[in-house]
């Protein structure tokens, strides 16, 4: 016998206007009565800036996610580690042993990395991150460069690179938390590819180089035994950034054969890759991370070609973020210059600073959101001063 639901369908709900905040739900269908249409949410993807590093540089290892997020090492071998919060960065540990050309993987507070550049060798150092230092580990089999990873701290695998005498190679090397064992080799040696993966028995390394200055639009699949090739990008480069599982991944950012920096992004559903949203500047080597998933994904410092400190984050939304923009607000009654200020964009407050060279001014001025108007004098005339607090309780220093 049916039901009614397969004789009726599901109800549809009958709203005046959109539904919005906590009430807005992904793909739920409804009828809006005043614009008399149905309606829905769609999802979109985006990235979004974020605080500066405290240092730009690209080359470095990363960790962690968005929340949570670790860079280390970078030119031309500094021990130099930073940790992002979700809002900004302050000063880790520092690295045992300066690196460059690193690579890492693991969280903010269980940390991995693995080989690099000392400005002169290859490196097959490793240390372990605990959240406030790092302590050196048994060595990799292999020095390299240029090498990926993916997976936790205590259960990883890191791949490719450049050994002495060899442009790339085919190497994998699996962690267990002490010690190094061989792995199986990756079907097309390469280095530089970008990396995605929780788990050593799940793992993604897409596209990267091949050989100099060839770029390999392959991507493979790690099973904890051996690789496989499953599918290709759309852009092959190197220098790219990954995150995410084998079935849900992306990958970002690089340089393309032809030495094009790309700012493109693609998703991977475990089967192809599609085009989606891209970063706001195109930029390769960038501290990033593979063990975290798929919208999660952060893009830390890099080359655009000349090193930056921009972040970015990539977020997946039915919210749309819109840029700010800065309109014209009333005038001051007096031009002054090298002065302070304190207070809201509604209860604003400016005083001191020079209107004629060497003139120090007591002025100061009260901004109601539109205009100002004469307020108490400084008692001392000045200018190159700080300023701090609210309009009705300010200090100047």
């Amino acid at each position: 016998m049916s039901t009614y639901q397969e004789l009726k369908g599901l109800k549809v709900k009958y709203l005046s206007a959109d539904t919005s905040g906590d009430r807005a739900k992904e793909g739920e269908i409804f009828y809006n009565s005043s614009g008399f249409t149905m309606a829905s949410h769609i999802a979109s993807a985006a990235w979004v800036s974020s605080s500066s590093m405290s240092t730009a540089r690209a080359n470095m290892g990363g960790a962690g996610d968005k929340s949570a997020h670790l860079v280390f090492g970078g030119p031309p071998a500094a021990t130099t580690t930073e940790e992002y919060n979700g809002v900004g960065w302050s000063s880790g540990g520092a690295l045992n042993t300066g690196s460059n050309l690193t690579s890492g993987t693991g969280t903010q507070t269980a940390g991995l990395k693995a080989g690099g550049w000392t400005g002169s060798a290859n490196q097959n150092n490793v240390e372990e991150y605990d959240g406030s230092s790092w302590t050196a580990q048994n060595t990799l089999s292999t020095a390299r460069r240029n090498l990926d990873g993916s997976g936790i701290q205590t259960s990883a695998a890191f791949w490719g690179g450049q050994p002495p005498g060899a442009s790339s190679t085919v190497d994998t090397e699996e962690y267990d938390g002490t010690s190094w064992t061989a792995g199986g080799d990756l079907s097309t040696a390469r280095k530089l590819s970008g990396a995605a993966g929780n788990t050593v028995t799940a793992l993604l390394a897409v596209s990267g180089k091949n050989f100099d200055p060839a770029t390999t639009s392959n991507v493979e699949q790690y099973n904890g035994t051996s690789w496989s090739e499953i599918s290709n990008v759309n852009t092959a480069r190197s220098g790219l950034g990954g995150g995410g599982t084998t079935t849900s991944a992306l990958v970002y950012g690089g340089i393309t054969q032809a030495d094009s920096l790309v700012a493109n992004t693609e998703s991977f559903n475990g089967t192809s890759f599609s085009e989606t949203a891209d970063l706001s500047a195109s930029v390769r080597d960038f501290g990033n991370t593979a063990a975290t998933t798929n919208t999660n994904a952060i893009k830390s410092g890099g080359a655009t070609p000349s090193d930056t400190a921009a972040t970015e984050e990539f977020n997946i939304s039915i919210s749309t973020i819109t840029a700010a923009a800065w309109a014209s607000g009333g005038a001051l009654p007096v031009a002054v210059y090298d002065g302070a200020g304190a207070g809201t964009q509604t209860a604003g407050l400016a005083f001191g600073g020079d209107t004629s060279p060497d003139g120090k001014t007591t002025a100061t001025f009260e901004y109601d959101g539109s205009s100002w108007t004469a307020g108490g004098a400084l008692n001392t005339g000045r200018r190159e001063l700080n300023g701090f607090g609210l309009q009705t309780a300010a200090v100047a220093t």
